[in-house]
């Protein structure tokens, strides 16, 4: 039995492709998706604040923002739902680039702030005295994020175009959920 591809999730693929290339050949821009992972960063760093900690305070705004798509993914992963868990792990990896191009503007704090107020990175990598490692910290995680899309596509694309009739691929994930053939019949 050979598998159609579903036209809705295969849109999706070539969204997500060309707005990682407009990504890579642009150079970083905001986007909806960054103002989306603006308000968990802003709200990241109200709940982590509640600890009492200056330092967790800072820190706190990319935790929430990494925390929510990595709760969600694994949601999906839980769920048995391959496709939404890769397209998980590619909202992961975008918030990993957003996230570096923030660090990475630790030193010369050209970026906009919301309101005004001390750059976060500036603030923690100064605390941990490696203030001066900012860019190449930076650089560093773009290429972490930008390597994780290249291997979502590929599992993206084998998903898409796998010859198996219907059983779900989390073929390369660790620990996955194993579902039986009997599973996905009913």
């Amino acid at each position: 039995m050979v598998k159609r591809l579903s036209v809705s999730k295969t849109i999706l693929f070539i969204i997500l492709v060309s707005y990682t290339l407009w990504m890579l050949i642009g150079g970083f821009r905001y986007t909806f998706i960054d103002n989306v992972n603006l308000l968990f960063h802003e709200a990241g760093h109200l709940v982590f604040a509640i600890f009492g900690s200056e330092f967790l305070g800072f820190l706190g705004g990319t935790l929430m923002q990494l925390m929510v798509p990595i709760a969600i993914t694994t949601y999906f992963w839980k769920n048995h739902d391959p496709f939404a868990f890769w397209v998980g792990l590619f909202w992961i990896s975008q918030n990993i680039l957003n996230v570096a191009h923030y660090l990475g503007d630790a030193n010369t704090q050209i970026l906009p702030l919301l309101g005004g107020g001390q750059h976060d990175w500036h603030y923690l990598l100064s605390r941990l005295n490696i203030l001066p490692m900012a860019e190449e910290i930076g650089i560093g995680l773009k290429i972490l994020g930008y390597a994780m899309m290249a291997w979502i596509f590929y599992k993206l694309f084998r998903l898409l175009t796998s010859a198996s009739s219907h059983t779900p691929s989390f073929e390369g994930v660790t620990d996955a959920p194993v579902i039986k053939e009997a599973e996905t019949n009913s």
